[in-house]
């Protein structure tokens, strides 16, 4: 077990090493990563990643980075990224929330349940009404990962650059 998590990390920082030694600018990895992130926090349901290395090879935006940048989206921020999703949903739009939770009372406990989804007038159009305010929730929280991922991704980028011009340059005056 303690091999392959040796071997997976050993291919992160790999990863990790092209992206900060490539010839791609700060701009085009930060926009990759920002790209992955959105994608990744938008429900794709497991299609993210191709998704992103579409989308970035056709803007020109470095593809590993949108690639590496869906795994925002993981078991451990999965809950973490859906709860904040409803819950600025139901804060941005607080009269349907408030309908929605009104009919919670209705629901019924058993099979009949299932019965009143496919019904015209039955839960289902609520369930409908929840993904939305679900949907501006993820928007939103998507949309701001997505800016603070490129502004990390790029000052990090050039953090890094700039320190191995200075110790390539103390090496030179050695």
């Amino acid at each position: 077990m303690w091999n392959r998590a040796i071997k997976w990390w050993r291919g992160v920082k790999e990863l990790a090493s092209q992206l900060l030694h490539g010839h791609a600018s700060p701009d085009e990895i930060a926009a990759g990563v920002a790209l992955g992130a959105f994608i990744g926090i938008v429900p794709t349901f497991g299609l993210g990643g191709f998704i992103a290395l579409g989308i970035a090879s056709r803007l020109g935006w470095n593809r590993l980075a949108a690639f590496l940048g869906t795994f925002i989206m993981n078991p451990l921020t999965f809950p973490f990224f859906t709860a904040l999703s409803g819950l600025l949903g139901a804060v941005l739009l607080p009269r349907r929330t408030q309908e929605l939770l009104s009919r919670l009372e209705d629901l019924p406990n058993d099979l009949s349940l299932v019965r009143a989804f496919f019904q015209n007038e039955g839960w289902g159009r609520d369930l409908i009404g929840a993904m939305g305010l679900y949907m501006v929730g993820n928007l939103i929280v998507a949309l701001t990962f997505a800016g603070i991922s490129f502004i990390l991704t790029k000052r990090i980028i050039i953090f890094h650059r700039r320190r191995k011009e200075r110790r390539s340059e103390m090496e030179k005056a050695k």
